[in-house]
């Protein structure tokens, strides 16, 4: 219990100097983390779309 009683003490000590974030800074990281999810799902795509693509035109088919 030791190596755990470390970690928490850790994770008290963050926690207790945590504060809450303004609302610009609360704007400003969604704006970030809705760019990130927006980067992420246009990249899967693009290479949902290219592998579909190189599937097509190489005459091969994969049934669902």
């Amino acid at each position: 219990m030791g190596k755990y009683s470390n970690i928490w003490e850790g994770i008290k000590r963050v926690l207790e100097q945590a504060e809450k974030p303004d609302r610009e800074e609360f704007i400003n990281l969604l704006k970030l983390t809705l760019l990130g999810f927006m980067t992420v799902g246009a990249l899967a795509f693009l290479v949902h779309y290219l592998i579909l693509l190189a599937l097509q035109y190489g005459n091969l088919y994969i049934t669902p």
